[in-house]
């Protein structure tokens, strides 16, 4: 199976054309274009034949800069394969915050192919780490509440420990006024589906202890007052 070619994306102070080290054909067409590294402005550069060779993609002024600028072109371009070059700044969080931009919520329809980057200097593993950790935290916002009870809420959280080789607890129902949580079953006992705590552990006994506490509400009306 063939691989498809990346196309460079280089990224472009604003202000800073020159030290792109553009082709003259492809300055000018950045002139014309009124292109001069505005903060999320992307530009196709064509090549002799008039297909696309690249683009340029505007960083901004420093000043203010998000670190993870790279978003606006990963949400900006269309599926393929990216390799981000120029004035990236740190390349781990460069291909961190495209493939954040490139997100897409899919779940109702069909899946449709997102754009995918390199960074030279990046660190891959960390970028797609933090990325998917972003995207399933995502996909459980965007999803609605009936779709998305305490059931199937457990249901997705005990596939992400099992992914992880994390140890799960879950505390169902009655047997949080059993185990002394009775503020989280007095809040969720109303539902059709029964509340619950649920407990994640990782690592060994003898590493430091460091505990997270969160809360995750599947339907929430923000008070109900029922005259």
């Amino acid at each position: 199976m063939p691989t498809r070619k990346s196309l460079p994306v280089i990224c472009v102070e604003e202000g800073g054309l020159a030290a792109a080290r553009l082709s003259l054909m492809h300055s000018d067409w950045a002139g014309a274009n009124g292109f001069a590294g505005q903060r999320g402005k992307l530009l196709a550069l064509p090549d002799a034949s008039g297909k696309v060779a690249g683009h340029l993609f505007g960083l901004g002024p420093d000043a203010g800069r998000p670190k993870l600028v790279a978003g606006l072109a990963g949400a900006a371009l269309e599926p393929g394969a990216y390799t981000l070059q120029g004035a990236v700044g740190d390349p781990t969080l460069a291909a961190l915050g495209f493939r954040l931009g490139a997100y897409r919520f899919d779940r109702y329809r069909k899946p449709k192919e997102i754009p995918t980057v390199t960074v030279r200097g990046a660190d891959a593993a960390e970028a797609t780490r933090l990325a998917d950790a972003a995207f399933l935290a995502r996909d459980l916002v965007n999803t609605p509440a009936n779709d998305l009870g305490p059931n199937a809420f457990e249901g997705e959280i005990r596939a992400f420990a099992t992914r992880h080789k994390m140890q799960l607890k879950a505390i169902v129902g009655d047997d949080l006024l059993r185990q002394n949580f009775p503020m989280i079953h007095a809040v969720g006992r109303a539902a059709a589906e029964a509340p619950r705590l649920l407990d994640l552990s990782w690592g060994s006994a003898n590493h430091p202890k460091i505990t997270l506490v969160g809360k995750g509400v599947t339907f929430d009306t923000g008070g109900l007052d029922i005259k």
